[in-house]
């Protein structure tokens, strides 16, 4: 930027508010204008690497594209393919469809602001941060279009590995897990009906490694390597899919001790027909607490029947409830007790502390029990507590894109939306004309563009969209603009 401008700015300006505001704008417009000169260096040079022959230039066309940084308008080159039809090439290299108006980027903002906020919520949000117009409907659109993809990719992965048997590819980041911590529990939410309302469960299944202190002597914890899986699915489809999750996120090892926290209900006891590594399932204990509560309430017997559980006496449990019944007044009251005796009893080889179990655990292994605030903080708050009604399939892909959010996916999911929507074969060298790196680079003496632009059209990074494109040749290319 010219620091001559910037000096003005602060002469002029009245108090540091204004003088923030100004800056700002300026660096915005500066940066607009270098990114519209990187993009129609790119488009110059690809039409110079075309294959002639293969691609004719019809004409230029102008585009805008609103992008963090504000609208940007460049133009770029129409073709005219030998075998028929039209294409613009830089389009093709960013990776966004002709007809997209929005950045990748700006997709990405509203995507995660939609965990928290409605759809328009989130769109004035976007307005006042970025003062870029945008409609819920279109912020709609986009949770459903991705969610579907997200969700049909994860039964595409999951069909494959039980038909096959084939182990997942390890993410990179896969971390060795000697102890691994499970914990389920779900959520009923309202699902729009033409005559009256009905709901359906969204089910979350948690995976941690332990524990770690938040900040250093605080005294508080938090779990560590927390993955999460789930959203709208059947019991069978949630451990199933979490299995392949587990596989993938977690070097397992063969001996390992796997705990599974969650109440009583039985689509958590049907984990262990998939996770054949799982040792232990046990009760959580918020539920358990909770009937207690509910049943006693602040009786005498509270604190005793409390002590007799952590005891696993099973025999003073059911004299301390055999008498609370007795003390009960209404066949409605004793109904109570009699349920509370029935759940502790079905449930009894699951109450017992696991770690008191004898496993090799870590000394500082602490209680299990934090799924009940994230299954508030990852789905309960955004669709159960703003009191809106839910399509099933408007509730599958919003909570598919709130999941991969939570598990550091959804960036990696957006990008890779360009292989979704372009088919990536039309970026090769030979059905798009391309002459490659190896036969074209030595000839050339502006080797700036290939030693930072060109790389992205092969390999791994191949199709990647124009704003990391842009990060990695920004530096070299302003020297020449």
């Amino acid at each position: 930027m010219n620091s001559k401008a910037i000096i003005n700015i602060i002469q002029s300006s009245k108090n540091f508010k204004e003088i923030e505001e100004k800056i700002f704008v300026y660096a915005m417009k500066k940066a607009r204008e270098i990114c519209k000169k990187v993009l129609e260096l790119m488009d110059d040079r690809l039409m110079e690497e075309r294959d002639k022959e293969e691609l004719e230039v019809h004409e230029k066309r102008s585009r805008c594209l609103d992008t963090l940084i504000g609208p940007i308008e460049f133009e770029r080159r129409y073709y005219k393919k030998a075998e028929g039809g039209y294409t613009h090439l830089l389009d093709d290299f960013l990776g966004i469809p002709t007809n997209a108006r929005v950045s990748p980027a700006i997709k990405a903002k509203a995507l995660k602001g939609v965990k928290d906020l409605t759809y328009r919520k989130t769109a004035d949000m976007i307005e006042q941060m970025l003062d870029i117009p945008i409609s819920h409907n279109a912020i709609h659109d986009w949770v459903q279009e991705i969610g579907k993809k997200i969700r049909q990719e994860k039964e595409q992965e999951t069909e494959h590995f039980y038909a096959t048997g084939e182990i997942p590819e390890k993410k990179q980041q896969a971390i060795k897990a000697e102890h691994l911590f499970l914990e389920a529990d779900g959520v009923f939410i309202n699902i729009q009906g033409e005559e009256e309302k009905s709901s359906t469960e969204l089910k979350i299944a948690l995976s941690y490694l332990g524990w770690e202190e938040r900040r250093k002597f605080s005294g508080e914890y938090e779990v560590k390597s927390k993955k999460v899986f789930g959203g709208v699915v059947d019991s069978d489809e949630l451990w199933r899919q979490s299995s392949v999750g587990l596989l993938k996120n977690y070097e397992l090892e063969e001996n390992e001790v796997t705990i599974l926290s969650g109440d009583a209900a039985s689509w958590i006891d049907k984990a262990h027909y998939y996770l054949p590594y799982l040792t232990c399932r046990v009760l959580d204990d918020y539920h358990l607490q909770l009937k207690i509560t509910k049943c006693l309430g602040r009786s005498s017997f509270t604190p005793k029947l409390k002590k007799a559980l952590i005891d696993h006496d099973k025999e003073k449990v059911i004299e301390i409830l055999d008498k609370a019944e007795s003390y009960r007044k209404k066949d409605k009251d004793k109904k109570k007790v009699d349920q509370l005796r029935k759940y502790i009893l079905d449930n009894w080889e699951k109450i017992k502390d696991f770690r008191d179990r004898g496993y090799c655990l870590p000394d500082d292994t602490r209680g299990m029990g934090v799924v009940e605030s994230n299954i508030d903080k990852i789905l309960a708050n955004r669709f159960k507590k703003l009191g809106i009604s839910w399509s099933v399939a408007g509730a599958e892909n919003l909570a598919s894109i709130i999941i991969a959010d939570r598990n550091g996916e959804l960036d990696e999911m957006i990008t890779k939306e360009v292989d979704w929507e372009i088919n990536q074969e039309k970026l090769t060298a030979e059905t798009e004309g391309y002459i490659t790196v190896k036969e074209t680079a030595a000839k050339k003496d502006n080797q700036y563009f290939y030693n930072t632009i060109m790389p992205v059209f092969e390999g791994p990074a191949a199709g990647k969209c124009w704003v990391k494109s842009l990060k990695s040749i920004a530096s070299q290319a302003v020297g020449v603009l």
